[in-house]
């Protein structure tokens, strides 16, 4: 949040101070000369009951009167209607505020302001959210915990799983606690395009409040360790997928000053494991299981939470070829709205059978261009010959004790067999098969299987 935006847009939230004595009425009569629609008006009723405002009584309405020789009848009447509608706002009572404590009530009052403020600052995120509740909470619940240092969070996960979705919900949720705060979207994409000293310019602007042009890495990591020292950040570093990327923005712990948060997101979890910074907490976000994935696409495809009788059946044919990718839910769903033509609906259904939607595509693409030749094979490997192997273990509750130990005796076997001809490939299978885990492009049971 700029800070300077803060103190200009201030203006917007006219804090009315209304004293018993009416020592604050000369400032409230030339508020009200200059109020416009777009003010929010937060009253504070220092020593005055609102009732003594609305009815003009007591030591207040006595000097209010005290004025009205000095003022147009018109003037007045404007006045006792302003007056009437402050004091049926929402605002606070000096006495009656933590038993009148006066430095708490201007602590709140300030923490108000600014929130109120911040909410045109909030990063922009879909309507349709879905899925969000348990990683917010388990990752707010960790933020939340005590702290005497700076932190930094990875989220990761495969493309399109919604980890810039997750990242900015938390992001706005914190925005009232950060005096200096960054948003850096799409790390990777605008390193290739412009270079990383443009996102160090960013964030030194962002968080500076000065225009910043760092033409050398070495200079923007110099300005970051020396001047955000003495200010509580919070930065969102959003699509990581290099380390010398993270390390010129965000290298160390102590480049920031205690309190401060940076939230990054990869694919990659191996960025973060060699982050210099060390991060604190790590948290995979995973496919939507399957009733939040109908819930998503419903959204998107009919713009409400639940599917029509005709549709129902077919809905679920087509989450079931997607899977619980969010991405892929909202493309295909949103592509769908409106498109009554049953017939569209299969085609469609038969055609994400063959290969996802190209929108889709080109997200998952990202991830398999950046692996090496060898691990491109075994990734291609395993996604055509031991995917479709392992979906009969998903009826093991249903499998007699020989019958399962034959199975993965069998899928051993072909796994041993397959680790040989890369090896002999010199595709170096333990390596790229650790790489396709950290790239979050396969998992691998706890029976081995993938």
């Amino acid at each position: 949040m700029p800070s300077h935006s803060l103190r200009f847009r201030s203006s917007l939230f006219p804090k009315i101070m209304l004293r018993a004595n009416g020592a604050s009425m000369n400032s409230f009569i030339s508020w009200t000369a200059r109020r416009s629609a777009s003010h929010i008006v937060l009253p504070i009723f220092y020593k005055v009951a609102p009732s003594d405002v609305r009815h003009l009584k007591g030591n207040f309405g006595n000097a209010f009167h005290s004025r009205r020789e000095c003022f147009g009848e018109k003037d007045i009447q404007e006045w006792q209607r302003a007056l009437n509608e402050v004091s049926y706002l929402n605002g606070w009572e000096s006495d009656k505020f933590n038993n009148g404590h006066e430095g708490e009530l201007i602590e709140h009052v300030v923490e108000t302001v600014i929130s109120k403020l911040q909410e045109d600052f909030q990063l922009n995120v879909p309507q349709q959210l879905v899925g969000c509740d348990g990683p917010m909470k388990e990752i707010m619940n960790w933020i939340d915990s005590p702290s005497v240092n700076a932190r930094m969070i990875g989220i990761y996960g495969m493309g399109g799983i919604g980890k810039t979705t997750l990242a900015k919900c938390i992001y706005n949720q914190l925005l009232n606690k950060f005096g200096h705060v960054s948003f850096l979207p799409d790390v990777r994409e605008t390193v290739r395009q412009r270079g990383i000293t443009y996102l160090q310019s960013q964030l030194i602007s962002d968080i500076l409040q000065s225009k910043s042009q760092v033409s050398r890495i070495d200079d923007g990591i110099n300005i970051i360790k020396s001047k955000f020292r003495g200010k509580k950040v919070l930065v969102l570093l959003d699509d990581i997928d290099d380390k010398i990327h993270l390390d010129a923005l965000a290298k160390k712990r102590d480049w920031f000053m205690a309190g401060s948060l940076i939230i990054v997101t990869t694919r990659n979890e191996a960025i973060l494991d060699q982050s210099e910074f060390e991060v604190d907490y790590k948290y995979r976000l995973n496919e939507l299981d399957e009733v939040h994935a109908l819930l998503l696409f419903n959204r998107h495809a009919f713009r409400k939470d639940h599917s029509p009788r005709d549709f129902k059946d077919i809905s679920g044919d087509i989450i079931s070829t997607m899977g619980g990718l969010p991405l892929a839910l909202q493309v295909v769903g949103s592509y769908l709205y409106k498109k009554m033509n049953r017939k569209v609906w299969e085609d469609v259904r038969k055609q994400l059978k063959n290969q996802p939607h190209r929108d889709v595509q080109k997200i998952l693409q990202i991830s398999y261009d950046a692996l090496e030749d060898g691990h491109k094979q075994i990734f291609l490997d395993i996604a055509c010959f031991f995917i479709g192997k392992t979906s009969k273990y998903a009826l093991i509750g249903e499998m007699s004790e020989d019958a399962l130990i034959g199975e993965m005796r069998e899928y051993a076997e072909i796994i041993k067999y397959a680790m040989y001809m890369w090896k002999d490939c010199g595709f170096y299978p333990s390596q790229g098969i650790e790489e396709l885990k950290l790239r979050c492009l396969i998992k691998i049971g706890d029976d081995g299987t993938f």
